[in-house]
Parts: C-alpha cells; sequence; structure tokens
C-alpha cells in the first residue's frame, strides 16, 4: 500500500512538473544536440547503450553510483528525465517494481524496452548448486547480465530497439554492436577458461547472493549467506557457522563479498578459517569511485574473472 501511495505521489507530481515546465530545458536541449534521449534504470543497461550509441545519443542513468538498487525508487525529477526521453530501458518488475505504474504513465512518444527476466534459469536450481539458507527463492533472480551471454541478448535487444527508433543511424549503431559482441565474447571465453580449469567448483557467497545466472553459465556451484532480493540485512548466525564449517571442509582460499557490502560477514569468516576475501561484483551499480574512474561492465567482470581465479585455486 505504502508503494503504491508513493508512486501515485510521483505521478502527481510529474503532472505538476510538466505542467509548469512545458517544454523544458531538457527537451530544448534534445532539439538543439540533435540526439537521441535514452534513460536507463540500471548501470548495466547504461553502460550497453553508451557502448552502441558512442556520440548518437545523450545516455542517462538513473540510479546514483554507490546507491541500492533494491530500495530505489523514482523521484519526480527522474519521471520528468523518462517522460522526455525517447527510449526508456529497464530490466523488468522482478528488479524495477515501480517501472509498471511509470511506463502506463509515459507520453505515448517514448518508446520502452523492457529486458527478459529469468529466462534462462535451469528447472532446478538444486541441482547444481548449493544453499544454506532452505528459504531462498532463487528461481527469481532478476541479476540476468551476470551472465556475458546473456549480456550479450540484451545488447541485441537494446540495438534492435535503438535502429527502430533511429534508422538514419543504423549503420553506426550496428558497427558498434558487432565489436562490442566480440567484446563479450572474449570475456565469456576468458572467465569459462578459469571455471573449465578448476578442480573445486564451488564458490562462497557471504553476502547477499546476486550471481546465479553467472554460476549457472560456467557450471559452478555455491554456498551463499541470503538471497540478494530478500529483505534481510544479515543471515543468521547459524547460517555464519555453517558456512565457516564449509569453507574448513573444503580448504577454500578465499570468499566473497559483494559490491558496496559492508563486509561484516566475509570478514566474520575470513577471520575464523584464514581464507581472503575478494569481492565478486553483480554491475547493478557501481562505487561513485568505480563510476569517476570510468569503470565498465567489461572492467568489473574482467576483475570478477581474476578474483575468481583466486577463489578456485587455478
Amino acid at each position: 500500500m505504502q508503494r503504491i501511495i508513493k508512486i501515485m505521489s510521483l505521478l502527481l507530481c510529474l503532472v505538476l512538473v510538466l505542467g509548469l515546465t512545458g517544454c523544458g530545458e531538457s527537451t530544448k536541449d534534445k532539439e538543439k544536440s540533435g540526439k537521441l534521449s535514452i534513460v536507463c534504470t540500471l548501470f548495466p543497461q547504461y553502460d550497453f547503450t553508451r557502448q552502441l550509441v558512442g556520440d548518437k545519443a545523450q545516455v542517462t542513468l538513473l540510479l546514483t553510483p554507490g546507491t541500492d538498487s533494491h530500495s530505489y525508487d523514482p523521484s519526480p525529477v527522474d519521471m520528468v528525465k523518462i517522460n522526455e526521453s525517447d527510449l526508456f530501458i529497464y530490466t523488468g518488475e522482478l528488479m524495477e517494481g515501480w517501472a509498471a505504474e511509470v511506463v502506463g504513465s509515459l507520453n505515448e512518444s517514448v518508446a520502452v524496452l523492457s529486458l527478459p527476466e529469468a529466462k534462462r534459469l535451469k528447472e532446478n536450481a538444486a541441482d547444481f548448486s548449493s544453499h544454506v539458507e532452505e528459504d531462498h527463492d532463487h528461481s527469481a533472480d532478476p541479476h540476468i547480465w551476470t551472465s556475458p551471454v546473456n549480456a550479450m541478448l540484451i545488447v541485441r535487444e537494446i540495438c534492435d530497439k535503438i535502429c527502430e527508433i533511429d534508422p538514419e543511424n543504423e549503420e553506426f549503431y550496428r558497427g558498434n554492436e558487432e565489436v562490442y559482441l566480440k567484446k563479450l565474447e572474449e570475456l565469456d571465453s576468458a572467465i569459462r577458461a578459469v571455471a573449465d580449469k578448476a578442480e573445486n567448483k564451488t564458490i562462497v557467497m557471504c553476502d547477499r547472493f546476486s550471481m546465479l545466472y553467472f554460476c549457472e553459465e560456467y557450471s559452478l556451484e555455491y554456498i551463499a549467506a541470503f538471497d540478494a532480493c530478500t529483505s534481510n540485512t544479515e543471515p543468521s548466525p547459524a547460517v555464519i557457522v555453517e558456512i565457516t564449517k564449509a569453507v574448513k571442509d573444503k580448504n577454500i582460499p578465499a570468499v566473497f563479498c559483494a559490491e558496496l557490502s559492508n563486509r561484516k560477514v566475509a570478514d566474520a569468516v575470513s577471520a575464523q578459517t584464514g581464507a581472503r576475501v575478494l569481492e565478486l561484483h553483480s554491475c547493478h551499480n557501481l562505487s561513485a569511485d568505480d563510476f569517476s574512474a570510468g569503470e565498465t561492465y567489461l572492467s568489473l567482470m574482467y576483475r570478477n574473472a581474476t578474483n575468481l581465479k583466486t577463489a578456485l585455486g587455478v
């Protein structure tokens, strides 16, 4: 109910803001530049899109670097940005529960692309994964881009949509698509080489787990403290004890924490086992420092490949 009230309030604010601004500065700017305006909710879509469009479009990231995507709700200013764009890209209702209401309020001139959710999950996650907590529902993992193979599918979908909106520049977009898909193929090969060489196929995530597609793609098992989309902020002490035992029993050299994590659980397990603490980045968002430094999906995923090599003892 609170979410519905908030969405309705935002919609009202949007109507008021648009009524006050008329054509607005952003519309004037777009008319002057002649560029497409594309708004993306999360970093992966944002980064994929900017690789495709180059200087042919203005790409905006809604989620502020350093913040958690699961707790984000659009501000009235964000809604104006979406409503004045040519294309709005989001993941889907599992990740952005607020998006459906917003999409229903948009101008007809705004094209919308909702990326596929949970299409490539195995029917029985338990057949290839190890879970610590029994109440996880990993079948609803919306972090589809953590598999570079999925990332290729997403890039193709985004490029198709952009070419549909701006056919005059299709050759430019398709050229960038070809180059970027080759880079994603090279990334996939690099990660696959690490996973294939490993005798131990188990990774330990002492944090929220959002790497199901990653593990599925590279035939990795995982032990996770708790699910990425849970409302819990910390796992139970029993879970920490079980993770610690597993690290000792399997002689695992490194455990993982998520990006933007407080590392509390990972540090506790490390203190008990001597395992190193490394980051496994889901790329849903990145720190303000990483954003300023120009990090990309590719650079973050190559960082994952390096850390995976250490954790699997390759």
